[in-house]
């Protein structure tokens, strides 16, 4: 079972805020998503295409590829 939020380290961020890192491109990577001011990992269990068009809308991509 994984936990929804993994914080990995403490940032200053505003919550809600979604970010792409580890990529090899801008286009792929690990989200993360700030929450109480630090980014953690999203789990995936569940995470289907509506949730990435939310991620990549948030980003300011115009639509989803794959993952």
């Amino acid at each position: 079972m994984c936990a929804c939020m993994s914080l990995r380290f403490i940032a200053r961020c505003r919550n809600g805020e979604v970010r792409l890192v580890g990529g090899s491109t801008p286009y792929n990577g690990v989200v993360e998503m700030c929450y109480e001011e630090a980014f953690g990992t999203i789990c995936d269990s569940g995470f289907g295409v509506p949730e990435a068009t939310v991620v990549c809308t948030a980003l300011g991509y115009s639509s989803v590829g794959e993952f």
